[in-house]
């Protein structure tokens, strides 16, 4: 996503919508893009590409709204939910105008990512399943616990542990234990036990 918004969208949310003189703006968005587009993993680029659609999503919002739709936003993950079942034509048309307002910007929707969840099946937003409260799949989970088990194997030989190799795997583990914890507490606080149990040297 970040790659495919171009300068000129950029150029438009800092003088369109943040009202900076075009000499700013021109300023702010050499600033904020790097080869003519948002680059991936600068600091600025999340808020950015949040504001991407400032001129077409409020129309959309209320549209939507209308028809008893919500509609949410991270980045490019863009969710639509419904406590009515919706006909195929509604979903059709909740589809078609996320893509015409994609389309505005030169950007594309992948067809491989469209999902329809209906009630009583596991309903994934932002990689988070979110039926009746807020988790981690189970996979992502059972990927988290054999990867500490993992680095427990390798902590068993103590030259492992004061390596530059042992310290990344360990602080990127930890970042991942963390998220865990945010939505399974238990699990992820005895997971957080046993990596401090491990630290590297």
């Amino acid at each position: 996503f970040f790659p495919s918004v171009q300068s000129v969208v950029i150029r438009d949310i800092w003088e369109g919508l943040l009202h900076f003189s075009p000499v700013v703006a021109e300023c702010l968005t050499t600033l904020t893009t790097k080869d003519g587009a948002l680059p991936q993993g600068a600091k600025t680029s999340t808020a950015l590409a949040n504001l991407v659609f400032w001129r077409e999503e409020p129309g959309l919002v209320a549209y939507l709204r209308s028809k008893g739709i919500e509609y949410t936003r991270f980045i490019d993950d863009i969710n639509c939910s419904s406590k009515a079942v919706l006909t195929r034509f509604e979903l059709a048309d909740v589809v078609r105008r996320i893509h015409s307002m994609c389309a505005k910007y030169s950007l594309r929707l992948k067809r491989s990512k469209h999902k329809v969840f209906m009630s009583g099946m596991r309903m994934l937003t932002t990689k988070l399943v979110v039926n009746r409260k807020v988790s981690l799949p189970q996979e992502e989970r059972s990927a988290i616990r054999g990867a500490v088990k993992k680095l427990e194997v390798n902590a068993q030989t103590e030259q492992n542990k004061s390596t530059l190799w042992y310290g990344r795997q360990f602080r990127s583990l930890s970042g991942k234990v963390g998220k865990l914890k945010r939505f399974h507490p238990n699990e992820g606080a005895e997971l957080r036990e046993r990596l401090r149990a491990i630290s590297p040297r």
